[in-house]
């Protein structure tokens, strides 16, 4: 998916390459509704494989979601950024098992 102001890429799901045969990890573009995640769908915002461009928002724009947690784990990411290698969070948001909100840096958790 490219940004066709700022020519940013964020790529859906696991790879670039998506249409007409997605994989498990892409979400679901709904015309006019935005974008559907189910499951275990991502989004890689940049810099990612496809951009090594910085994402930029501005601040009088926002992020809307609306987040329905899965029952069987004990934490729901909504938000992380990754290690270069994918290994571990730097930083993540997400729901714990009690439907509390909690925040991690470097992997130790704060409930706000």
């Amino acid at each position: 998916m490219t940004d066709l102001q700022s020519s940013t890429v964020a790529i859906l799901g696991e790879t670039a390459a998506a249409y007409p045969n997605p994989d498990s990890l892409d979400p679901i573009m709904m015309q006019n509704a935005g974008i559907y995640f189910g499951g275990s769908a991502i989004m890689q915002l940049p810099p990612n494989s496809s951009t090594t461009s910085a994402l930029l928002l501005n601040f009088e724009h926002t992020i809307e979601m609306t987040i329905k947690r899965h029952t069987d784990v004990q934490k729901d990411y909504i938000l992380a950024k990754s290690s270069a290698d994918g290994t571990t969070n730097k930083y993540a948001i997400g729901v714990d098992a009690s439907g509390n909100v909690f925040m991690e840096s470097n992997m130790s958790s704060v409930i706000v």
